[in-house]
């Protein structure tokens, strides 16, 4: 499912507050997206936070951290790596109402990372699936 805001091969971004409602599809895609580049190699993400937002009727995943492909967990070159993201003080409520199958924070393949001291509560699913992905 795509996410409204893709950050593939960037570094150093940061989303402090805001409110995040009623997407149709996901919210936030950091990392290893191959529809979200030009050159073709540097799908990774590094040092990328959000903070303090707000999170409400998201139809899939709020965050989908990571990626699923086999060049997410088994890297062929160091820029495709995902690292230092932090996903802290957010409030996630009433999130997929439509795809219970859809968690606030889906992370995949990602390093070095934190995420910490969110709210979650009215979920269909988990509020968080952590550490796993599809890959060949």
């Amino acid at each position: 499912m795509p996410c409204a805001i893709q950050i593939s091969a960037a570094n150093n971004i940061a989303f402090s507050g805001g409110n995040y409602a009623q997407f149709g599809a996901g919210c936030f895609g950091i990392g290893n997206d191959p529809e979200a580049y030009i050159t073709g190699l540097g799908l990774g993400t590094s040092y990328i936070s959000v903070t303090d937002g707000y999170f409400t009727q998201v139809m899939g995943n709020s965050f989908r951290l990571g990626g699923i492909q086999a060049n997410a967990h088994h890297p062929s070159d160091t820029q495709m790596i995902n690292s230092n993201i932090t996903i802290s003080g957010n409030i996630f409520y009433n999130m997929s109402p439509l795809f219970s199958s859809t968690v606030p924070i889906l992370s995949t393949y990602i390093q070095y990372s934190t995420i910490a001291n969110n709210d979650i509560y009215y979920v269909p699913h988990s509020g968080i699936s952590d550490g796993y992905g599809w890959g060949s």
